[in-house]
């Protein structure tokens, strides 16, 4: 053995008398506690933790509606934004939606007074729904 792979040995060992050997018990109990967890989040209904404020800007400034949602690992939620309790069309490239990590946006770029009113997201899975409302005031 060389001696590098002498001292870094020693040094493993030295480790390992000093923080005791259930060290990879400890980590092994955590990894599970996590792997768990993040199982039973996706089998619930979905719940808005922060819902979306009322907005009131100048025509031409950028609209940011912003949902905070559990459970944020389940990959079979999705957004829909409905404005004035119509299907929002995301299509338009001044109006953008974001679904991520537990967070749904909605942003509208160079806001007109026709994009004025109540906006709705509503976060769905297989387990049930929940939804948040805003008003957007918009001003000359």
């Amino acid at each position: 053995m060389t001696s590098m792979k002498k001292l870094i040995f020693s040094i493993c060992v030295l480790s390992f008398m000093l923080t005791g050997f259930n060290q990879e018990e400890r980590f092994v109990e955590q990894s599970n506690t996590e792997i768990f967890g993040r199982i039973s989040a996706v089998g619930q209904k979905p719940k808005i933790e922060q819902k979306l404020m009322n907005l009131e800007l100048n025509e031409g400034g950028i609209a940011v509606f912003l949902a905070r949602f559990t459970p944020i690992d389940d990959p079979n939620l999705k957004a829909e934004w409905y404005h004035n309790e119509k299907t929002l069309p995301i299509s338009d490239d001044r109006i953008k939606s974001y679904l991520k990590e537990g967070y749904a946006t909605l942003v509208i770029n160079k806001v007109k007074p026709a994009d004025a009113g109540i906006y709705r997201v509503k976060i769905c899975n297989a387990f049930g729904e929940d939804v948040s409302e805003a008003k957007l005031t918009v001003t000359k």
